[in-house]
């Protein structure tokens, strides 16, 4: 149902029985057929939906459930175990907040002796600093932003230049000097430092998703 962001699959369990009495191993006494749905949703965000319809007595309430959501053996929520804590009409809503990790390297480019062969760390050198972002969970994170503060004491921040985001791990010394930073951050000369990101997918076929951003700045 739905599109883009707002896309979800609804599954309904229509007239499910519930065996009230077993006996060696087999449902000896229905307990009643029950109705009820969960929407898993496009940005990771559970919901367990329990109805009131017409007839109410057909709907489930969650009366003896085991009601919860499970990722893996740490990461888990039980909301409840055999307990009736579910007044109809009732939704439970799990939702999926996504974890960015965030590091920072640097390299140095061009120093005024070396030029871009073997630069060093010297007065004068601009420094690239990659920052990457990961989205390891299975969220889309919007409006991903950076902002780190340049030290004024060490660095010219006049200089702060070529402000770039690019897909994929960071290679500090591969990436080409650019522009492309996002619409919400900083520009040439600004301090601090505001690299928009814009919005992270997350995890495809099982591969965290990685953005890196870029600017350069020269060392006093």
């Amino acid at each position: 149902m739905g599109s883009g962001d707002t896309q979800r699959l609804v599954v309904t369990y229509t007239e499910i029985p519930k065996c009230a009495l077993y006996l060696l191993g087999l449902c000896v006494t229905n307990g009643g057929n029950f109705t009820f749905q969960t929407v898993l949703y496009k940005n990771g965000d559970i919901r367990f939906r329990y109805p009131v319809r017409s007839n109410p007595s057909n709907d489930a309430d969650g009366s003896s459930a085991t009601i919860g959501v499970q990722e893996n053996t740490t990461n888990y929520d039980q909301y409840s175990y055999n307990f009736s804590s579910i007044d109809q009409p009732f939704d439970i809503l799990y939702s999926y907040t996504p974890s960015i990790s965030v590091s920072k390297t640097s390299c140095v480019v061009n120093d005024q002796v070396n030029g871009t062969t073997n630069p060093k760390r010297i007065p004068g050198s601009t420094i690239r600093y990659a920052i990457q972002v990961i989205n390891s969970t299975y969220g889309t994170a919007s409006n991903v932003f950076a902002t780190d503060t340049v030290d004024s004491s060490a660095f010219d921040t006049s200089t702060i230049k070529y402000l770039q985001i690019q897909n994929g791990i960071c290679n500090c010394t591969g990436v080409s000097s650019a522009n492309n930073n996002g619409s919400g951050g900083s520009d040439d000369a600004e301090n601090p430092v505001i690299l928009d990101y814009g919005s992270l997918t997350g995890v495809v076929n099982g591969i965290p998703v990685q953005k890196c951003g870029y600017f350069e700045v020269d060392i006093k």
